[in-house]
């Protein structure tokens, strides 16, 4: 099934956000490394230091960092992997009864969100367009460690061949489905349907949130809105140019644009407040240690902004990345 570019947007884990954020240090203006496809590249954050490239399964997609482990999950394989951050090795790795398009962390559990497009929605996405059974249901699966398990997973309506993403706020878990133009918010403990909202989340490419809202990427329709995360309630739309990927710091939400524009919105203004140019189509974006962090989806080149001077700084690494997550001091790119 579809991997964001579906997964386009960073679901940063809440407890991760601004994380070492002002542990800034000195990254190099350029540098370049070699890694294999299918892993995980782990990258000083810094330094901008190559630390390691770990293999995982096929075609890696969505990445999360927790206290002392991160999880990636495997498209092409239908599982996740557990890489332990202080020794760069996979633990664990397990399979799901769905496709990994989006992962998040929290309440003691991996959640991983499938967007419902099968092997024939895939053919057909650019040929003789989607028929009836080529789809199914967008689908939150609530994984425990502890357990090595599923313990429950849950329907949310018709997917596609569109993003899917997943994200915790304000205690709930929350999943946003590009084919329905939904984003619903889920009983972390039941699996049950809290809300669903449809109001000015047309499309949503993405999610990524702060402590006390959950942030909507809509493209094509140029917006990014906000949901208080306890009532949700929209109370913002900003307007932004093609918007692509995003993701949340203590700096503020950072919005890559398609073509090579990454703005700052201000949170309490909800408000555009600056712009970077970079170079490539994004295929992810993390905020932490005082930078920007963003995956060329084509390109093979992590961009790193400083939230501060906005001085752009590069790593080549030389194949087409999908996703990128920061903690603990390190950077984590899934490459292709």
């Amino acid at each position: 099934m579809l991997a964001g570019v579906l997964g386009a947007a960073v679901a940063v884990p809440l407890f991760a956000l601004g994380q070492n954020e002002d542990d800034g240090g000195q990254a190099s203006p350029s540098a370049a490394i070699s890694a294999s496809r299918n892993t995980v590249v782990a990258i000083h954050a810094g330094t901008s230091r190559f630390l390691s490239s770990i293999p995982v399964g096929g075609l890696p997609g969505p990445v999360a960092v927790g206290p002392a482990e991160v999880w990636v999950g495997n498209v092409d394989d239908d599982t996740i992997s557990e890489i332990q951050a202080d020794t760069f090795d996979v633990v664990r790795t397990f399979g799901l009864p769905i496709t990994p398009n989006a992962i998040a962390l929290g309440h003691g559990a991996v959640w991983v969100a499938d967007n419902g497009c099968t092997a024939t929605c895939l053919e057909r996405t650019d040929a003789s367009g989607q028929r009836p059974g080529d789809v199914e249901p967008v689908e939150l699966v609530k994984f425990e460690p502890g357990k090595g398990r599923v313990v429950w997973r849950t329907k949310l309506g018709l997917g596609g061949p569109g993003a899917v993403d997943v994200v915790l706020s304000g205690g709930s878990v929350w999943v946003s489905s590009e084919a329905d133009s939904t984003v619903t918010r889920i009983d972390p403990e039941t699996g049950k349907v809290q809300a669903t909202i449809k109001e000015q989340v047309e499309g949503p490419k993405g999610l990524t949130a702060t402590a006390d809202a959950v942030w909507v990427l809509s493209y094509p329709d140029s917006w990014v809105t906000r949901i208080e995360s306890l009532t949700g309630t929209v109370t913002a739309t900003v307007p932004i140019a093609e918007p692509w990927a995003f993701g949340a710091g203590s700096s503020g939400v950072w919005v890559a644009s398609r073509f090579g524009q990454v703005w700052r919105i201000d949170q309490t203004r909800s408000e555009l407040a600056s712009s970077v140019t970079i170079p490539g189509v994004a295929a992810g974006i993390a905020v932490g240690n005082r930078r920007v962090w963003v995956a060329g989806r084509a390109s093979g080149q992590l961009t790193s902004v400083d939230t501060r001077s906005h001085r752009v700084s590069t790593v080549k690494i030389g194949r087409p990345l999908a996703d990128v997550a920061v903690g603990g001091g390190i950077v984590w790119v899934t490459v292709r």
